[in-house]
């Protein structure tokens, strides 16, 4: 139920992703590519089991000047697989609006509530058994060259 203790996967992700970026640091210097940073957090009951499939369907990326334009779609795809309802708060990391260097036009957005303050949507889900929920996410932010891919 609601009271139960909720389990935080993004500060799990969080750790994992910084780990992972130190330790591509040290044992990959030659990489030329930064590898992807997953954004996607779910907080669950203990309890709960979910299936949840995220994709990046769309990623298309124009330079004018010294101004990076990127347009991205993402789909999430939440799936109670119990035969029981859940409750499920999903959040969608975005870039951080709060740089005076990046613009974010929010184009699509399946009814999350933005949060400003810590730059992310937040889908609160009602989930009846076996039930799947399709949410689409799609941005423009437009950031000028050299902007650290940490706000990104």
């Amino acid at each position: 139920m609601i009271n139960q203790t909720l389990i935080s996967l993004s500060i799990r992700m969080f750790i994992l992703s910084l780990l992972f970026s130190f330790y591509s640091m040290l044992g990959h210097h030659r990489a030329t590519k930064p590898l992807p940073v997953d954004t996607l957090s779910v907080n669950i009951n203990t309890e709960t089991k979910l299936k949840i499939q995220r994709k990046i369907t769309q990623r298309e990326q124009h330079t004018q000047g010294n101004a990076v334009t990127e347009q991205r779609t993402i789909t999430i795809k939440v799936q109670n697989i119990l035969s029981k309802k859940i409750m499920v708060r999903v959040e969608e990391l975005l870039p951080d609006v709060h740089q005076p260097s990046i613009e974010l036009e929010l184009m699509q957005h399946s009814n999350a509530t933005f949060d400003i303050e810590h730059n992310r949507l937040v889908w609160s889900l009602n989930l009846k058994p076996k039930q799947i929920i399709n949410l689409a996410v799609k941005y423009k932010v437009v950031y000028q060259k050299g902007t650290p891919k940490i706000y990104l």
